[in-house]
């Protein structure tokens, strides 16, 4: 068994029955210091200070663990990163270099039903949209 951070849409709990035909086992809902979420059409997060994601920590068998790099599309649009967890760690996903854009009205509403699921502020989300919405009219 690993443990995996999950920060985007798959805070869904439909989704991710639907993708491990299993029961993830839903660790706990925690704070990630020091990385912010964007939208490069999905989501993703990318290290920054002083900022913080929001998310919820599973845990997952190895098989589980390479149906999600299918679904995240291993190597070519997402890659597997491992952060620090209670002296442990835990695999996340974050995306390789693409531009950044606002996220679908259908994917958005998977994202805000995972969040409300596991008692999340949807604020953090609305900020992070804001925060996308910068980073689209800087570059």
């Amino acid at each position: 068994k690993m443990y995996y951070f999950a920060y985007g849409s798959n805070l869904n709990e439909h989704q991710m029955k639907n993708r491990l035909r299993i029961n993830a086992q839903r660790v706990e809902r925690i704070t990630l210091q020091g990385w912010q979420l964007v939208f490069r059409e999905t989501a993703d997060i990318i290290p920054m200070k002083n900022h913080e994601v929001k998310g919820v920590v599973y845990k997952i068998g190895k098989e589980d663990a390479e149906i999600l790099d299918w679904f995240e599309g291993i190597p070519n649009f997402y890659r597997r990163i491992y952060l620090p967890y209670n002296q442990s760690r835990m695999l996340c996903y974050t995306m390789n270099e693409f531009d950044f854009r606002l996220p679908n009205k259908k994917y958005l509403a998977r994202i805000i039903r995972g969040y409300k699921q596991h008692k999340i502020s949807t604020e953090h989300l609305l900020n992070a949209l804001l925060f996308t919405q910068k980073l689209i009219d800087r570059y």
